[in-house]
């Protein structure tokens, strides 16, 4: 396998060489996630992987409850299934909250102010209220643009206080959290980011599988050998991949216009 290949392998698994896909939900749950802190560039980033632009459902996924976007691996939000964010968040909370606390003493954001933001985003968004950003923003006292605001909306969905709702024209809202069971397999979880990430973006090396997905680099060894995956030694270095995927490098005929934020730049560790 030569950097050609690897190349060529990468597009055709990240449905950029050709796709078959019909709907936002078969393309987000192939890719495990997609980043969203652009939610226009993710749904531009969905559009490149469908057979036809005319197939981009994303907003309506979104409104039906079908996609989520939440804060899965890092401090930066991404859509996935409402099913996978179900599976892959419990799993993944803690290592998020610590990135996100990190942040929060650069930003001066401290456990009083915490506590006051996630009561008064109870208050608000009782009995069903469903409301945006720059309609919270001066319930927690802040103006639409402090840098606190989204951290604090952040800490409230990761302490299960809030989630997003449906859009608002083009604009994410946020209601209150159901209930959720609190048993999860964390060894699931495991495999099911590891299986999500290689099948998708493969042939990929164990730091690349590091970088994306904010798992320490033991997870991710330990993800690699439940994934059962396949590799091949290129330069040295081992590039993995699932283990049914056609080792023959493809043809890729055509290339497609990414947004900058794209899944294919974000996707790697160099």
């Amino acid at each position: 396998m030569t950097d050609s290949d690897i190349m060529r392998h990468r597009l055709r698994n990240q449905l950029l060489g050709g796709s078959s896909h019909t709907s936002a939900a078969t393309v987000v749950q192939w890719m495990g996630c997609v980043q969203a802190d652009d939610y226009a560039a993710a749904k531009r980033s969905i559009a490149a992987r469908l057979l036809a632009p005319r197939y981009n459902d994303t907003d309506r996924l979104i409104n039906e409850g079908l996609l989520r976007r939440s804060f899965l691996l890092k401090p930066l939000p991404a859509l996935a299934t409402a099913a996978d964010s179900a599976r892959i968040q419990p799993f993944t909370l803690t290592g998020v909250q610590q990135a996100g606390r990190r942040l929060h003493r650069m930003l001066g954001i401290d456990a009083v102010l915490l506590k006051q933001s996630r009561r008064r985003l109870e208050a608000a968004l009782r009995d069903g209220q469903q409301l945006t950003r720059g309609q919270l923003a001066p319930i927690l006292g802040l103006g639409p643009q402090d840098l606190r605001m989204p951290f604090l909306l952040m800490d409230a969905e990761l302490e299960g206080v809030i989630r997003n709702g449906p859009l608002a024209g083009n604009t994410f809202t946020y209601q209150l959290q159901p209930h959720a069971p609190t048993n999860y397999d964390a060894a699931e979880a495991l495999w099911l980011l590891t299986d999500r990430y290689f099948r998708s973006r493969g042939p990929a090396r164990l730091q690349d599988f590091v970088a994306w997905s904010g798992l320490s680099a033991p997870q991710g060894k330990k993800g690699i050998a439940m994934a059962r995956l396949a590799y091949q030694v290129v330069e040295g270095e081992a590039y993995w991949y699932a283990a049914d995927m056609e080792v023959t490098a493809p043809v890729i005929r055509r290339m497609k216009e990414l947004p900058k934020d794209g899944e294919f730049r974000m996707a790697y560790d160099s």
